[in-house]
């Protein structure tokens, strides 16, 4: 049954306060402007300031506003709340329709600030509703139509690129497909699963682990290539809460697994409308904003792969654009801030991290050609091997809001040996003829790229890729748990100093373990 009460606001700490939910604001109509005091009929006692104002003028609509409106849901329940520019007498039409068929609910006194509680409603339920306020000077005034849901009692699952996904569209980017999302429940979430096309379930970590899972609820599920059927997959996701309601959520995966990616290959984000169109994301929740790939949620390596496992030798060019870096980055566990791209990449491992879900082994890889911040004043462009051996210079960091051209290039010397090289230099300027820094490498043979975001705000413009040789007929993947391509010292000389930023200034060994 429906009730009606005025409240002051709601009762901090009582079992029925409902949860506050930001609604857009309606569009706001005149109204008008004496207070006083009122008591619901719940008890609670409305206080208001009482005014003396001069004899209002019936003309003037434009003091009569109804403004400042706030809707709190709960599951059940709805409190709405607004101002009168004028004393005024209040009420609320509501519905589940634009129709407004459940009736009408009213004040019954002159205020200038209002409140009224909804009881009864149906959880994850759309009401509809309008506000009309009338004064004895100016007459009535009724607000636009709006509407508010009512939440859930069951756990929320979000999936952060939808119902619908794709994987080998283009090519195959990594040995995994992932699917990302948050799960949150107001009386806790007790339990995240999923199935694979009608098998067992499986479980899910739910974050933060201070790893792939930045924040409260974050999950990630890795499906191996080889689970997948080709054409739709389906995974149903299973969440739990503490009372024991239950929500299932169905994502559908299209895998077309006998597609190789083009070598000569562009990015335009401009043109985008689905990250999976032209790219994968690896991890984090990612948006094309201003013609660029931006991070919506920076943390512990944001990655999106473009490319193929079977790609061996290719030039990328990208321009970056940082906006800010977080101090989270520099603990322990995170080794310090950075942005760039990274070689030869076929998916995460077992290495050095085993046992997480979603795993956490970031070895063997081609290379890093990044940025890394040891210090918030120290940093260092790096072309970094698997072993983490080598040497790293150190220049100014990237200007904030100052974009960037880095461009990165892979050859193969030899089976497991790539011949690396990085530059960079500020947009719009005439590109350098010398490499900035080269490396010869002994790690993964073939792999895709990806953009790499690691506590970092950064955009990513508009990708170009060449091809320098043919894809491999026969890939190469590591192996999960064992160092697979890492046995072989990691050399690493630099060539050519930066000339667009600060002058580099040493050379430093390496005797850190960094992670993509």
């Amino acid at each position: 049954m429906m009730s009606l009460a005025l409240l002051a606001g709601c009762v901090p700490g009582s079992e029925d306060e409902p949860t506050a939910v930001a609604m857009p604001t309606p569009t706001k109509h005149p109204f008008l402007n004496v207070e006083g005091t009122g008591v619901s009929d719940a008890g609670l006692t409305l206080s208001i300031e009482e005014e003396v104002e001069p004899t209002p003028d019936p003309s003037d609509a434009t003091s009569f506003l109804i403004d400042n409106i706030t809707v709190t849901v709960g599951d059940s329940d709805a409190t709405l709340s607004w101002t009168t520019g004028r004393a005024s007498v209040s009420s609320i039409e509501y519905g589940r329709t634009g129709l407004f068929e459940l009736g009408s609910v009213g004040e019954g006194m002159t205020l200038t600030r209002h409140a009224v509680k909804l009881d009864g409603l149906e959880p994850e339920t759309t009401y509809y509703y309008r506000i009309s306020a009338i004064d004895t000077v100016t007459g009535e005034k009724i607000t636009q139509d709006s509407a508010f849901d009512t939440i859930s009692l069951a756990p929320v699952i979000d999936i952060w690129y939808g119902p619908e996904q794709k994987y080998g569209n283009i090519g195959i980017p990594k040995r995994w497909f992932n699917i990302f999302g948050n799960v949150y429940d107001r009386d806790g979430v007790a339990s995240l699963s999923y199935s694979l096309n009608g098998g067992p379930e499986l479980p899910l970590s739910i974050g933060p682990d201070l790893r792939r899972l930045s924040n409260v609820g974050d999950f990630n599920i890795d499906l191996a290539r080889e689970s997948l059927n080709p054409g739709r997959n389906e995974v149903v996701i299973i969440a739990a809460d503490a009372l024991g309601f239950e929500r299932r959520e169905i994502v559908g995966i299209m895998y077309e697994p006998d597609n190789v990616w083009p070598g000569d290959y562009e990015v335009n984000w401009s043109t985008v409308t689905d990250i999976q169109d032209v790219a994968q994301v690896v991890d984090g929740k990612w948006e094309i904003d201003d013609n660029a790939l931006h991070i919506v949620e920076p943390g512990y390596d944001r990655l999106v792969a473009i490319g193929d496992v079977a790609w061996t030798d290719y030039e990328v060019e990208v321009p970056i654009t940082l906006y800010e870096v977080f101090d989270d980055g520099f603990s322990v566990i995170n080794n310090g801030p950075a942005l760039g791209i990274l070689v030869r990449w076929t998916g995460h491992t077992d290495f050095p991290i085993a046992d997480w879900q979603p795993k956490v082994g970031w070895k063997p890889f081609g290379v890093l050609a990044w940025y890394w911040w040891k210090e918030p004043d120290l940093g260092f462009w790096l072309l970094e091997g698997t072993k983490d051996v080598g040497e790293e210079i150190s220049a100014a960091a990237p200007e904030f809001g100052v974009t960037y051209m880095l461009k990165v290039q892979v050859e193969t010397v030899s089976q497991d040996v790539g011949f690396y090289s990085l530059k960079v230099w500020p947009q719009g300027e005439p590109e350098p003829e010398e490499w900035m820094l080269e490396a010869e490498v002994e790690g993964q043979p073939n792999g895709s790229f990806l953009l790499l975001a690691h506590h970092v705000d950064v955009r990513f413009g508009n990708v170009k890729v060449s091809q320098l040789a043919p894809p491999t007929d026969n890939p190469v993947y590591p192996v999960l748990s064992g160092s697979g391509f890492i046995s072989a010292t990691n050399v690493i000389t630099a060539t050519a100093p930066i000339t667009t930023t600060a002058p580099l200034t040493e050379t430093v060994p390496s005797d850190t373990e960094t992670n993509p």
